[in-house]
C-alpha cells in the first residue's frame, strides 16, 4: 500500500505535518495553561508525591519538547530549509523515547485525573510521531487497517 503521508520527495505530506504541528502547539499550550493553574493547588503533603507529581511533569515536558521539535525540523524540510536527509541526522531525531512512554502506576495513581489525561496525550503525541519518523526512514510501521480496507474496497483483486 502506497502510504499517502509521505511525498515523492520523502518528506510528510504538507497538510497533514501542518495539522500535526498545530495540534502539537496546542496540547504543549493546553499542558503550560494546566501547570500555571495547579501551582499551589494540588495537595501533596506527603515527599514521595511531591516527587512524583515532579517527575512527571518533566516526562510530559519531555514528550512535548520532543515532538515539537521534531516535528518542527519536519517543517523545515517542506520549506527547503534543510533536505530530507540533513533531518535524519541524530540531532534532529526523536529521542529520549524510554524517558517518554516510562509509566509508574504507583505514581500516577496518586496524580489527579485531569494531569493523568494530559500525561496520555502527550505520550500518544510521541508516539504518533515516532510512528512519523518510521514511516520517513523507511522503517516498519503497523499497516493502518482503515487504510488497507479503503485499498481492497477500491481494487477487489
Amino acid at each position: 500500500m502506497k502510504n499517502r503521508l509521505v511525498t515523492s520527495e520523502g518528506h510528510l505530506e504538507p497538510r497533514f505535518l501542518e495539522k500535526s504541528y498545530r495540534e502539537a502547539l496546542e496540547l504543549t499550550v493546553s499542558v503550560a495553561e494546566y501547570m500555571e493553574n495547579q501551582k499551589g493547588k494540588i495537595p501533596v503533603p506527603e515527599l514521595g508525591k511531591k516527587v512524583g507529581f515532579a517527575s512527571e511533569s518533566m516526562r510530559m515536558t519531555t514528550c512535548l519538547m520532543q515532538s515539537v521539535s521534531w516535528l518542527l525540523v519536519q517543517k523545515g524540510v517542506v520549506a527547503g530549509e534543510l533536505s530530507a536527509e540533513e533531518a535524519m541526522d541524530n540531532k534532529y531525531r526523536l529521542n529520549n523515547r524510554d524517558t517518554c512512554l516510562a509509566s509508574d502506576e504507583g505514581i500516577l495513581d496518586n496524580l489527579p485525573e485531569e494531569f493523568r489525561a494530559y500525561l496520555e496525550r502527550t505520550q500518544d503525541l510521541y508516539r504518533r510521531v515516532e510512528r512519523m519518523e518510521m514511516m520517513l526512514s523507511g522503517g516498519e510501521v503497523t499497516d493502518n487497517p482503515v487504510h488497507n480496507l479503503l485499498d481492497k474496497i477500491r481494487n477487489p483483486d
